[in-house]
């Protein structure tokens, strides 16, 4: 960053041009950490759902799992037959 001994030795309309410039950058900045915030808080909620519906799939499957599993309890060629017979 340039200094303030720096600023006073320029001229008054580079030194202001200087300024300006200087505070768009600022401004910028904190629209970059702004962004970055939304940014994390979004891949956040992000990360929340996806593990949720993981959960629900589990168990929404484990569910139909087990329901295959009762049905398929004499041999497992019976449960086969079973299986693609219902179609």
């Amino acid at each position: 960053m340039i200094g303030a001994q720096q600023l006073d030795a320029l001229d008054p309309q580079t030194r202001q041009a200087m300024l300006s410039l200087m505070a768009e950058l600022a401004a910028r900045d904190a629209q970059l950490r702004q962004r970055d915030h939304e940014i994390a808080f979004k891949q956040a909620l992000i990360d929340k759902l996806t593990h949720e519906m993981a959960v629900l799939k589990r168990l929404k499957f484990a569910a139909t799992s087990e329901r295959f599993a009762s049905t398929c309890r004499p041999s497992r060629r019976a449960c086969w037959k079973r299986r693609w017979t219902r179609t």
